[in-house]
């Protein structure tokens, strides 16, 4: 339950609807390629971030994490919930772009709400955040 400054019990803070709708996902290998084609490549703490200009009017993202980043399905998967869930509170503040995330091995071990920042720190870099 959001507390008064739009916070929930994990920290994490909401700017606006937290859907996550089928359009705004890339889903297709040439959505991928456009992206790693186009893309301007942020690095934080717990994430790298490919950001591309958009083809349409809404903020797309997709979310990659290899057997690389480990082993176990279980934990790409968590990983990736992670990711999504930091995204979909955040996605109402980020300027129209498609945008791929990719995890690194420190989120393991991180609080979603520092995940949320590294991500904000990320968009501000590449000049698509318009939150406050």
């Amino acid at each position: 339950m959001p507390d008064e400054k739009g916070r929930n019990i994990a920290g994490v803070v909401r700017y606006g609807p937290a859907s996550f709708s089928k359009e705004e996902k890339l889903s297709l290998l040439s959505d991928f390629d456009y992206v790693r084609a186009n893309a301007a490549k942020k690095v934080g703490r717990y994430m790298i971030l490919l950001v591309a200009p958009p083809r349409t009017s809404c903020v797309r993202s997709g979310f990659v994490c290899s057997r690389k980043f480990s082993g176990k399905a279980v934990l790409r998967n968590r990983a990736k919930r992670m990711m999504k869930e930091v995204f979909r509170n955040s996605k109402s503040a980020v300027e129209p772009c498609e945008m791929i995330f990719i995890p690194r091995q420190y989120l393991l071990n991180a609080e979603i709400a520092d995940v949320q920042r590294d991500f904000i720190r990320l968009a501000r870099e590449a000049g698509k955040w318009k939150g406050c």
